[in-house]
């Protein structure tokens, strides 16, 4: 060579091919990566499922807009059942549990009063019925079957209604502590005793059986 002629640089190196253990390594790492991604997908979409479902199981129903209710001794046509207000009796129904359904006029004159009507249907399982017991057993509370309502379990206070389709005990709990004697209610705090435990409504008497 030269001093003119210019060093030749020499050929580059030919990549090392990695050894078979480490390739294989290395897929399944990824296959762990793309299996474990599933998974979590998996999991979060099971998780957004099942708060959909709860959600979908109860209902929050407010009334709004309505004229004032007035007392009355004929029979009310509500447009909901349980009704959560609207003309009543004037005599309020004593607050307590009963096995009987309770006359709605009278119930609503003691949501007027700020109690909160606890209802079920008759087909709900015993122990759904003992917690209702336990959650009634205060004042201000009224605790009643109610066989043709939609929902098996209803908490009701004046314009207000917690319909569940599956029985949630501490929804019904909460609900109870920001309604009873709450500020919906016309006239909180008014008598919930010495009212009425008999039917004094005027209702048409049965047609005679031919």
């Amino acid at each position: 060579m030269t001093s003119h002629e210019a060093p030749v640089a020499p050929p580059p190196a030919a990549p090392t091919a990695p050894a078979a253990g480490q390739d294989r390594g290395q897929r399944v790492r990824v296959r762990l990566l793309a299996v474990g991604v599933v998974l979590v997908v998996v999991a979060a979409g099971a998780g957004i499922a099942r708060t959909r479902q709860v959600a979908a199981e109860e209902s929050l129903v407010t009334a709004t807009g309505g004229r004032p209710a007035r007392h009355v001794n004929t029979p009310v046509v509500y447009d909901s059942n349980p009704p959560s207000r609207g003309d009543h009796h004037g005599v309020w129904w004593d607050c307590g549990s009963y096995d009987r359904p309770i006359p709605p006029e009278h119930a609503v004159h003691s949501l007027e009063h700020g109690a909160v009507w606890l209802t079920y249907r008759a087909d709900v399982p015993a122990p759904t019925r003992t917690a209702l017991e336990r959650l009634a057993d205060r004042t201000y509370l009224l605790l009643s079957p109610l066989p043709d309502q939609r929902w098996p379990v209803v908490a009701t206070a004046w314009g207000v209604q917690l319909r569940q389709e599956r029985f949630d005990s501490a929804a019904v709990e909460q609900f109870i502590v920001d309604h009873r004697m709450g500020p919906q209610a016309p006239e909180p705090g008014a008598s919930c005793t010495n009212g009425t435990t008999k039917d004094l409504v005027r209702r048409p008497e049965p047609s005679p059986v031919r």
